[in-house]
């Protein structure tokens, strides 16, 4: 697992489509098509990430239940191509036991 802040000075070198597990973290996503991920040790330290990618509904469920991110997650993610985001989320999970928050 990638630290934040390893993430985000990779951002600039990495190439497009290069897939990470970043984290851990606290995430707050919004309706707006983006999650944040504040470092648990460093709150002062966050990336932001894309949903576009997020499948199964676990973006809705993200958005609408965060009190399911109460535990440190990690993301799999995705340098991204373009876009507002230099990464995009695969996927956002446990970061203890690496399994998916909120899908069945």
């Amino acid at each position: 697992m990638e630290p934040i802040a390893d993430a985000l000075a990779d951002a600039a070198t990495l190439p497009s489509g290069t897939e990470l597990l970043v984290g851990p973290g606290w995430l707050l996503c919004t309706k707006n098509g983006a999650c944040i991920l504040h470092d648990e040790d460093d709150p002062r330290v966050s990336m932001t990430i894309g949903t576009a990618f997020l499948v199964n509904g676990q973006r809705e469920m993200l958005v609408a239940n965060p009190s399911l991110l109460n535990a440190p997650a990690a993301v799999r993610l995705v340098r991204a191509s373009s876009g507002r985001t230099s990464y995009q989320a695969l996927e956002v999970v446990d970061a203890r036991t690496r399994e998916p928050i909120g899908l069945e």
